[in-house]
């Protein structure tokens, strides 16, 4: 992004996202912003599960200032701080995760073991036959 900008960075990941979409089976685990293509959309629903992963903004402000401590800073969508811009970000795109989302699951309180039961638990309801796998 820094490089070559957002519009770069979204045509790559909608290639990425056509290729990876037609395998039988796999988690592709996907930016927000990944959704705002609706070819993108089209490609994930047609062989996909989503499962939106839901957080308080200040939370997600927690975890994004632990990710710049350690050295990782998300680049800005909006030329607000990155953790400015949370907020906004999430009124604009929470109607269009909740209109996709297969599942919800609010992160905001639970780790990521807790996470992933979570989300094996509603895949095993989705999908009985997958009662075997793990």
């Amino acid at each position: 992004v820094a490089e070559q900008g957002w519009d770069a960075f979204r045509q790559a990941e909608g290639a990425a996202i056509r290729e990876l979409s037609s395998a039988d089976r796999g988690v592709i685990a996907l930016g927000g912003g990944a959704v705002l293509d609706s070819r993108n959309v089209e490609c994930l629903k047609g062989n996909g599960f989503f499962v939106w992963l839901i957080a308080a903004a200040k939370t997600i402000a927690a975890r994004m200032g632990n990710d710049e401590a350690g050295g990782s800073e998300r680049p800005s969508l909006t030329q607000a701080s990155s953790i400015g811009e949370i907020d906004p970000v999430l009124s604009e795109r929470e109607p269009l995760y909740r209109r996709l989302a297969d599942l919800a699951v609010d992160t905001t309180e639970i780790d990521a073991d807790r996470v992933a039961e979570t989300i094996c638990t509603g895949l095993r309801k989705q999908f009985p036959q997958t009662e075997g796998i793990n």
